[in-house]
């Protein structure tokens, strides 16, 4: 059988937690290293042009984060989306179990009841077949006393 529906929410947990992280991380990162490279470009260049490539670097590394929030957003938001759908499946899952349990329930109890008719059947098929070797007995003495 496969997993349980509490082992694949514990899966779908760990790799939504893996992949939010990884994709902070990596943006960070990337924030970091660029704003590094920017005092390292900018300390290499003649006193007066430091300034302006600062603030000209500072406009495009602002613009890359900004770019690197809305997909942080947007990954949020469809992070939510399938939490709200796998909540839906968990749900629909617990509900299908739940009624597994009640059909396995009420087919156990018609077996019970079937295997007790069955019992209670054998048990008057017994009773009946002695009361026919008991008649064929008596029977037989009345052939032999006729006879």
């Amino acid at each position: 059988m496969g997993r349980s529906p509490a082992q694949l929410q514990g899966i779908r947990s760990v790799r939504r937690k893996l992949n939010e992280e990884d994709l902070g991380d990596i943006f960070n990162n990337i924030s970091s290293v660029m704003r590094n490279e920017i005092e390292a470009v900018v300390g290499n260049t003649p006193k007066e042009m430091q300034k302006v490539m600062k603030d000209g670097l500072e406009v495009m590394v602002k613009t890359v984060e900004e770019v690197m929030n809305r997909i942080s957003v947007k990954d949020r938001k469809e992070c939510s989306k399938r939490n709200a759908k796998e909540r839906k499946e968990e749900e629909w899952l617990a509900r299908l179990e739940e009624k597994v349990q009640r059909i396995e329930k009420r087919a156990g109890l018609a077996l019970a009841r079937a295997e007790q008719g069955v019992q209670d059947l054998e048990k008057k098929a017994e009773v009946s077949m002695a009361k026919v070797k008991e008649l064929e007995e008596r029977l037989e003495e009345r052939l032999e006393k006729v006879k």
